[in-house]
């Protein structure tokens, strides 16, 4: 498992739009190439900041957005835009605010720009309103773009706003899109994303044109200098792994290949990429996990599978130990969600806890089918967990030796109760099981599955907050 899914470096070869447009897009790949080939094998990496122009190879210019928007980005694109009057527009962002967006792309249609998004690259929310002005929309065979109505915030709750909706129907309106095509941008719920791929391209109500990379020129290439941009972040230095560690998940792309990396796509990607990024933006686990490299004696550059090992472990253990410092509702709202998760889809149960040692997009897969929010709050509450036992704070809760056997006998009880349908034989297995269930069958650690959390989350009285965590101890006794 490779955390850091280093960039692959490729020849570009699109052949599908011939001329100019074809060239600039080739240069502007190739661009975006070197880069990350730069990041990937330099102590010295350039990173782009989020608003940049880059003069390709053939002379032709393209302005660069990477990075959530806010107030202010419409002045910076302004300026961009007045330097460089014929320009490509590269984007690559799960969005931000609405109006600078608007904006920004009101500009981009009275230019006549180009918008594209590169392979590996997605355009969100109110990035995907700055593509849509393109005079020409490009979108690369490995590319994404989402849209989804527009929202306030409201203590973790994603509203519906219909002034912003009126706004943005106003502004698509103004660029003479379909009434379909309207309507597909913003009809998807705040917590859903209509996604457009270069698959849809014949049958979607947004015309766009596809860009196509050469699937057969795989050739290795040496890396090229740094590109000189009006804007450089110098890399820190190649001795201390924390400032290493944070050149590469501060990269714009780290988030969505971590989410890609555990088999995160089309509704999922999003909401995974979100929580990347929202956990790796504490810094005292990024502190944590360099320590343990450094005390490990692994060097994240040239060995990252075991640096992913070591990334995996720590994050997992710390979800648990977390959870026994978390206030009882939550303890109990994470049983809750997985009682209800195990009993989504099919007899695949290898997602869940205790079946497999790898991160397994299968468990994200069922609590999402359960609503995005459920998925949103239980992301959170995972944060939460690993955060609280990286800091410390607060301290675990500890249950004593007679609370512990009154949990413990009354689960015995339930247990039994949940089995008398069974017979001796059956309820042998059914233990048999639950001792190893990954040497299990599938559907026979999903039985057991379906029996073990609906029975823990509806353990009621003390007796199941205390049990709940006596079972979370017995997972930390495992890890």
């Amino acid at each position: 498992m490779n955390l850091y899914h280093m960039i692959p470096i490729y020849f570009v070869s699109g052949l599908n739009f011939g001329g100019k447009m074809n060239t600039v897009l080739a240069n502007l790949l190739k661009a975006k190439v070197a880069i990350s080939a730069a990041a990937s094998l330099s102590a010295s990496a350039v990173c782009a900041a989020d608003f940049y122009n880059q003069t390709l190879d053939d002379g032709s210019e393209a302005i660069i957005i990477n990075g959530d928007i806010v107030a202010g980005d419409e002045e910076r694109f302004r300026e961009l835009s007045v330097k460089y009057p014929e320009a490509v527009v590269a984007l690559s962002s799960f969005g931000g605010a609405l109006v600078p967006a608007l904006e920004i792309g009101r500009m981009i249609r009275l230019r006549g720009y180009t918008t594209v998004v590169l392979d590996g690259e997605v355009c969100v929310s109110s990035c995907a309103l700055i593509w849509v002005a393109g005079e020409r929309r490009i979108l690369s065979e490995d590319a994404l773009v989402g849209f989804h109505a527009s929202y306030i915030d409201t203590s973790g709750t994603k509203v519906e706003s219909g002034v912003a909706n009126a706004l943005v129907g106003h502004f698509l309106s103004q660029l003479n899109l379909s009434q379909g095509a309207v309507i597909f941008a913003t009809s998807a719920a705040p917590d859903e994303v209509a996604w457009l791929t270069s698959l849809d391209w014949q049958k979607s109500p947004i015309s766009f044109e596809v860009y196509e990379s050469s699937d057969t020129a795989q050739a290795q290439i040496a890396a090229p200098p740094p590109i000189k941009t009006r804007h450089i972040l110098h890399a820190a230095d190649a001795s201390s792994t924390y400032d290493w560690f944070k050149s590469q998940i501060t990269k714009p792309s780290f988030a969505v290949d971590g989410a890609r990396g555990i088999g995160a796509s089309g509704d999922l990607l999003f909401p995974l990429t979100e929580h990347l990024k929202l956990l790796y933006a504490e810094d005292s686990l990024v502190r944590r996990i360099t320590e343990e490299l450094d005390a490990a004696r692994i060097n994240p550059r040239t060995n990252p599978e075991a640096a992913g090992t070591v990334i995996f472990r720590l994050s997992t253990g710390s979800i648990f130990k977390g959870l026994a410092r978390l206030p009882q509702a939550d303890v109990n709202r994470f049983f809750q969600v997985l009682a209800a998760a195990v009993q989504v889809g099919d007899d695949n149960c290898q997602g869940y806890l205790g079946m497999t040692g790898e991160a397994n997009i299968a468990e994200f897969e069922k609590v999402y089918a359960l609503g995005p929010n459920v998925l949103d709050q239980h992301l959170a509450l995972i944060r939460k967990a690993i955060i609280a036992e990286i800091e410390g704070v607060p301290k675990p809760i500890s249950l004593r030796q007679d609370q512990i056997a009154i949990a413990e006998n009354a689960w015995a009880e339930l247990l039994a109760e949940k089995l008398t349908s069974r017979s001796d034989e059956g309820i042998l297995r059914f233990l048999e099981v639950l001792e190893n269930l990954e040497a299990a069958p599938p559907t026979e650690a999903c039985d057991a599955l379906r029996t073990l959390y609906p029975a823990i989350s509806g353990m009621e009285g003390l007796a199941g907050d205390w049990f709940r965590r006596v079972y979370i101890s017995y997972i930390n006794d495992a890890l």
